[in-house]
């Protein structure tokens, strides 16, 4: 055997390192966001003399979005798609049990105040959403059927049909979590 590795030795490594312009696409527009609501859009609602975010809100976004590119990115990623399904579950774990709630810490209530617009249609829409019977069995629901064996194998053939399912769990996360860690 010659000193290269063969094409399906290198194809089932797990620590050749990949590149996931997905992920980082997703988390350089988290970042932005934040950015721009707390340095751009902060400072004009803010009433002069209080802080725009407190400290614990910014440790809470950066906490959260390092564990959103860590368990997203390589080599976990990887690691989960193809050799280990317990890291599969783990990033799951991470993605609906501790990225989403650290998100909500780090939201400050004068910007719910202002995506939400208290009192009006998405006010509404987002309690009965958010209301924990509701929103525990959707994720509960959601859960059940990323584990079927169906689902669990068009999520292995189809890339994009895999991120649907991680973004919609992250989603009815952030919605479950609400009603516990809403600022």
């Amino acid at each position: 055997m010659s000193g290269d590795v063969s094409p399906v030795l290198a194809a089932i490594d797990p620590w050749r390192w990949q590149a996931h312009p997905e992920v980082w696409f997703l988390v350089l527009a988290i970042l932005a966001l934040g950015w721009w609501a707390t340095r751009v859009i902060g400072p004009r609602v803010v009433p002069v003399g209080q802080p725009v975010v407190t400290s614990f809100q910014r440790r809470a976004f950066v906490v959260a979005t390092i564990l959103l590119l860590a368990s997203a990115d390589w080599p976990v990623h990887d690691i989960a798609e193809a050799h280990l399904y317990a890291v599969h579950m783990v990033q799951h774990l991470m993605i609906t049990f501790i990225v989403p709630p650290l998100y909500l810490l780090a939201v400050p209530a004068w910007l719910v105040r202002l995506l939400v617009l208290e009192g009006g249609v998405g006010s509404r829409v987002l309690r009965r959403m958010a209301h924990p019977v509701v929103a525990g069995v959707a994720f509960n629901g959601l859960v059940a059927l990323t584990h079927w064996s169906g689902v669990v194998q068009l999520s292995f053939d189809s890339g994009a049909f895999h991120y649907s399912l991680h973004l919609a769990l992250f989603c009815l996360a952030l919605l479950m979590w609400v009603p516990v860690a809403s600022p």
